[in-house]
């Protein structure tokens, strides 16, 4: 009996000591691991109480005359050895589904107030045209209008893109000279850049000649969105205060977008 539960512990205890290491350290290192920070704590704790438990029942087996009692210490000490990875796993999985039901409901919230959002550009869109008083965008109005469009591929946050939809309101909005393709930005909010043409505005702003710039779905609808401009009668000769012109700006997004292709052509 005493052999066996020698050969019982010491395989416990080397099973025990590697899994309570993993649990008070891989959630420090390994942040894919970690869905909630209340897991990080909850294993950090089991993995010490793994470790102490390891630690008292080796020290009453080498150290503590044998005795009945000691026997029923060291089982129960076992079993906590034991138990615990699989009470870790417990609360692991428990704590990933109410994370991804958390996510689940926040994305479906996300979700409808995108497309709300989308509905009420549509809208304005109908009214503006529409409307007896003709209410074109200013420029820092259609500057607000077209990053919702450039931005409109929301796949970062696990949703889906709705480039294709907002597109046809840019187009339509400059199908019906709601957008002025010469128009400047003003005021406080555009401070740093105020009386540069939106077009130059959202090239700037998006930097869309750094090193680091990659061909996204971000720098698809700023081409477009740019070419839109042209199309549509942008000065193509003004040149910017880094002395860029719209085509510029084009070709830049253009050759990026070949590169990109290259990349991934088999």
């Amino acid at each position: 009996m005493t052999r066996t539960l020698l050969i019982l512990q010491v395989l416990v205890s080397i099973i025990g000591a590697i899994y309570a290491f993993f649990l008070v350290f891989s959630y420090s290192f390994f942040q894919s691991h970690d869905y909630h920070d209340t897991l990080a704590i909850i294993a950090k704790i089991m993995g010490l109480i793994e470790i102490i438990s390891i630690f008292l029942s080796l020290s009453l087996f080498f150290f503590l005359s044998k005795s009945p009692l000691q026997t029923h210490l060291i089982a129960g000490l076992l079993i906590i050895c034991i138990i615990l990875p699989f009470a870790e796993r417990t609360v692991y999985f428990g704590l990933k589904k109410w994370d991804e039901i958390q996510f689940s409901a926040h994305n479906k919230e996300r979700t409808l107030a995108i497309q709300k959002e989308i509905e009420e550009m549509r809208l304005d869109i109908e009214e503006r045209t529409r409307s007896a008083q003709y209410k074109p965008y200013t420029g820092n109005e259609s500057l607000d209008f077209l990053f919702k469009i450039i931005d409109s591929d929301h796949g970062y946050e696990g949703l889906p893109d709705y480039s294709d939809t907002t597109m046809l309101l840019a187009q339509q909005a400059f199908d019906n000279k709601l957008i002025d393709p010469n128009a400047s930005v003003h005021g406080e909010k555009y401070q740093d850049l105020d009386g540069e043409n939106v077009y130059s505005y959202i090239a700037e702003v998006r930097n869309v000649f750094a090193n680091y710039y990659l061909y996204d779905s971000e720098a698809k609808n700023t081409k477009t969105i740019l070419e839109m401009f042209i199309k549509n009668g942008a000065n193509t000769k003004t040149k910017d205060r880094n002395g860029k012109t719209i085509i510029d700006y084009v070709n830049r997004l253009k050759s990026l977008e070949k590169l990109e292709q290259l990349k991934t052509a088999p």
